[in-house]
């Protein structure tokens, strides 16, 4: 079979799909690439709605039948190709469409304001269910500067707005600021801050709270309830997770993986630092801390008796 049989086959042995991309995005371009089967088909996108809004560009010469083994080996290299341009463009649109549906929400204004809105995406992520999601860093000095914001979605629409952010960030925002050991440790290093959990207008982000949050409140016999939760950051990377009471007056950490500043095996400058443990409810040793306003901590191991 002669070359020219293959339609457009064989440009796409040399092509970079994510040059082609950008490319594409400056024409304004926004089709996923699609292949003939029995069907036309979209590698690597399942949704429909977007196929449907943006379109396809067809892949000539793509086919079900094929009718020799060069034939059958650039119908691959084709389809790889369309699953790494399809990915990429899905991320852009989602972005896209991320950055408008942030936009819209009443308050937008007044949250980028104050702080910076840095990474907005929509999707099943962290084990929230289907929401709107952000990361943001405060513009001004906050005891709780970061925060993670997830927005669930229905019916296509996000169920809260930036104001309503707002209103929860301020609350755990003072919260943190109750617990002066909280901002002890992030001026004892560098690059080091607290991030506030929000889930709609829950000051917390846990998939299963009664199991892993409640459970250790009720192993640590503490009275009232928990209820704001933080991580704590050093360089990007999250090394800590706090939940505070509602009432603001003790805070349970349920896991720590701080490196010591002073070297290894040596203490840090702070009590926090140098630690690790992670709290389980099936863990042969239940592990946490507890510590109240002033900073005054205790760290508790409780043997599991139905370990497994």
């Amino acid at each position: 079979m002669h070359p020219n049989d293959f339609g457009d086959l064989p440009k796409y042995e040399k092509a970079d799909p994510y040059s082609d991309l950008e490319a594409a995005i400056k024409r304004e371009d926004l089709r996923f690439k699609s292949l003939n089967g029995l069907t036309a088909y979209v590698p690597d996108v399942e949704d429909e709605g977007k196929i449907k809004n943006y379109g396809v560009d067809l892949i000539q010469g793509s086919s079900d039948f094929i009718t020799s083994y060069e034939h059958g080996r650039l119908i691959r290299i084709a389809q790889y190709y369309a699953e790494a341009y399809n990915a990429a463009l899905l991320h852009y649109i989602n972005s896209k469409d991320s950055k408008r549906m942030s936009m819209e929400l009443a308050g937008y204004a007044a949250v980028a304001s104050q702080m910076t809105v840095e990474r907005e995406m929509t999707g099943d992520i962290n084990l929230m269910p289907y929401s709107f999601h952000a990361t943001l860093v405060a513009r001004t000095k906050k005891c709780a500067s970061l925060a993670w914001w997830f927005d669930p979605i229905s019916n296509g629409k996000p169920q809260y707005d930036w104001l309503q952010f707002l209103t929860i960030y301020r609350e755990v925002d003072e919260a943190t600021c109750q617990h002066k050991w909280i901002q002890e440790w992030i001026h004892a290093g560098s690059n080091r801050a607290a991030e506030a959990q929000i889930f709609g207008v829950r000051p917390h982000t846990e998939s299963d709270f009664d199991w892993y949050v409640s459970g250790a409140w009720s192993d640590a016999h503490l009275n009232g309830e928990p209820y704001f939760e933080l991580l704590l950051r050093e360089n990007d990377k999250a090394v800590g997770t706090i939940f505070i009471s509602k009432d603001l007056s003790i805070a349970i950490i349920t896991s720590l993986a701080t490196k010591p500043l002073n070297g290894e095996g040596a203490p840090g400058p702070h009590w926090l630092d140098g630690k690790e443990f992670h709290y389980h409810p099936k863990a042969e040793t239940k592990e946490f801390i507890v510590v109240n306003q002033s900073g005054e901590w205790t760290k508790r191991a409780i043997a599991n008796v139905i370990a497994q």
